[in-house]
């Protein structure tokens, strides 16, 4: 068994441990990655889940968790077992203090316009503080354009198409406000920077669940609750929302067929019912199969501090 963490390294080492070679590391029969990596393996090398898995079996997986680790000829290479996407988290106690002063509430943030007047706000109250850090933030102005009705908005040559009005707007929504300070796109991740009072929230991935910690700590070594409040990523205000997905999927070298049965048979077992709960709730992640959202209302295993991970999911689920 070969263990390696880093989501953007495994291509490379991907690649190296199927060109073989005394020095290459071996090739594992199961790995997680992402599509663009599985496809550079080569499709005829790997596993179609699809000749494992009945389309009544498939049926139960949420659509677009599947399509993510299809080709475009329908090959499925990849088989979700967890998927995450990006939410707003709120140091509730600089919060309490900043609404009662200005009368912003949770709710002004729902939306990217009265998420960027809220920040606004907040960098005036506070004297000169950022309101929010940003992991992500090209994903959050893409977003909010096509919401908008922006369409195709790439070139040709694969980069943006500055002539396309829609889009422009929503960059220079979110680059008005980086200019004047009223938020910052992340140093490092954008949970560092709330921790340590930096900034009152962040937005990035929901896996940044797993390293809050219940207090936050200020430059002058003053401490407070957390209080953390988990939000949906705000949304373009009177139309359908877009969300993100992101993560990996698991995909299976094709050796024999008894070792694609038996990974099939693996994946089976993870990605029951109870089984997937557990694993997505211990690690901040998406579960996979359809309707596990609503089961999620009464799980009872959740990590401390419970009410982050309750808000967490509650805001998953309308999201």
């Amino acid at each position: 068994m070969t263990n390696l963490s880093s989501a953007s390294k495994i291509g490379g080492f991907l690649k190296e441990a199927q060109k073989g070679g005394r020095d290459a590391p071996e090739m594992p029969d199961l790995f997680t990655c992402h599509i663009s990596d599985a496809t550079a393996l080569g499709s005829d090398n790997l596993v179609d889940w699809n000749a494992w898995f009945t389309a009544e079996e498939l049926s139960n997986f949420v659509p677009g968790f599947l399509a993510d680790g299809m080709t475009e000829d329908g090959t499925l290479l990849l088989f979700p077992i967890s998927k995450s996407t990006q939410l707003l988290m709120c140091n509730g106690s600089g919060f309490a203090r900043f609404s009662q002063a200005t009368g912003v509430s949770y709710a002004d943030l729902s939306t990217w316009e009265s998420f960027y007047d809220a920040a606004g706000k907040f960098y005036d109250w506070s004297g000169g503080e950022a309101f929010c850090a940003l992991d992500y933030p090209i994903r959050s102005v893409e977003l909010n354009a096509l919401e908008h009705g922006s369409g195709d908005f790439y070139t040709k040559n694969g980069w943006y198409d500055t002539n396309n009005a829609v889009f422009k707007e929503s960059w220079m929504q979110f680059a008005r406000s980086l200019a004047q300070g009223h938020v910052v796109v992340s140093d490092l991740y954008s949970n560092t920077q709330v921790m340590t009072g930096d900034v009152l929230s962040g937005l990035g991935s929901f896996a940044a669940i797993l390293y809050y910690n219940d207090t936050v700590t200020y430059q002058d070594g003053t401490q407070e609750p957390m209080d953390l409040h988990v939000l949906p990523m705000p949304k373009t205000a009177g139309v359908d929302a877009l969300m993100t997905q992101a993560g990996v999927g698991l995909c299976a070298y094709k050796t024999t067929a008894q070792k694609a049965e038996a990974a099939a048979l693996f994946v089976r077992w993870l990605t029951e019912n109870e089984r997937n709960l557990d694993f997505v709730a211990q690690t901040g992640y998406m579960p996979v199969r359809n309707g596990a959202f609503d089961a999620i209302e009464n799980y009872d295993k959740f990590p401390e501090p419970i009410e982050s991970y309750r808000q967490l999911y509650a805001a998953l689920k309308i999201m």
